[in-house]
């Protein structure tokens, strides 16, 4: 069942059946909040130190809006100036505007926006399932010229002693922001990474790190405590890397004392700009582009 609720202030869609529920509010950036099993832990992490506001396009995110949840990035994940001058903001132009509801039923609810300073209609659809729910992405580019992109899933998870991180296969890794010991463009072998098992978050570790992992062979990645797995899955030929944000005690973008979160993130295109990304992913002029990822939940 879909049911509008309230959240700080703002409309929000509540999607609940038997075995899962989660809540999105489209007036800030379509952000999922909430998403859990009825009796089960809250998975996405919330920033005790933000408020949910209304964006506004090209303020930053990691001031203003970094209040947890789910949000996707795209065209771009920092903020860039493209070869044509065109400037983009932080964390992209999803998580700056209010997102419209294209379409609601029992069982799922469609959610749209259009680009600003590139020519898009961008769409995500989210659907429940008997262990979670499935998100499908749409992206129609309306320009008669190509469109270079980067996205990612953007969910921050809730983090606690114990839990595990489990990614198929030995893919290679690359850093691209690091505190203390770590340097940025270090490259490594999941899950080593110089002797750290970044398989084990630790919220005391006080580092943080931004690493991109693949391409992959296989499609999923897990996230499990003593209770509970929380799975994404996808198709590695379309989504071909993961991106994993640890901020264990090491950082804020508000000015506030440091977070401890998680961000386990599909991405397509491995970089952070857009406008550093070589090559960036493109979708042709006047076409589209569609993927979906799988989102379980299951009590261990």
């Amino acid at each position: 069942m879909i049911f509008e609720s309230d959240h700080e202030g703002f409309t929000a869609y509540r999607l609940s059946n038997d075995a899962f529920e989660l809540l999105v509010v489209p007036e800030i950036g379509g952000k999922i909040v909430s998403l859990k099993r009825p009796d089960g832990r809250e998975w996405l992490w919330r920033n005790p130190y933000l408020r949910q506001q209304k964006p506004i396009y090209g303020e930053s995110f990691v001031q203003l809006h970094d209040t947890g949840g789910w949000d996707e990035c795209f065209p771009t994940v920092n903020p860039c100036t493209l070869a044509n001058g065109v400037q983009l903001p932080d964390h992209g132009e999803l998580v700056t505007q209010a997102w419209q509801v294209d379409q609601s039923t029992d069982q799922s609810i469609s959610l749209a926006v259009e680009g600003v300073r590139l020519d898009y209609r961008f769409s995500r659809s989210i659907s429940l399932d008997d262990d979670g729910f499935s998100l499908t992405y749409h992206i129609e580019n309306r320009s008669h010229q190509d469109l270079p992109f980067l996205w990612c899933a953007h969910p921050l998870f809730a983090i606690e002693p114990g839990m595990t991180i489990h990614l198929p296969g030995a893919s290679k890794g690359k850093l691209t922001y690091a505190t203390e010991r770590h340097a940025d463009g270090t490259e490594f072998v999941w899950p080593n990474l110089d002797g750290l098992d970044l398989s084990t978050p630790d919220p005391e570790a006080g580092i943080g790190l931004k690493s991109f992992v693949g391409p992959l062979d296989e499609g999923w990645v897990a996230l499990r405590t003593q209770q509970e797995q929380l799975t994404l899955s996808f198709d590695p030929q379309k989504v071909s890397h993961v991106a994993f944000w640890m901020n264990y005690g090491a950082w804020s973008g508000s000015g506030s004392e440091p977070y401890r979160n998680l961000g386990i993130e599909p991405c397509i295109g491995a970089f952070d700009s857009l406008s550093e990304a070589n090559p960036a992913p493109v979708i042709p002029g006047n076409d589209s582009l569609e993927w979906s990822l799988k989102v379980a939940i299951r009590q261990l």
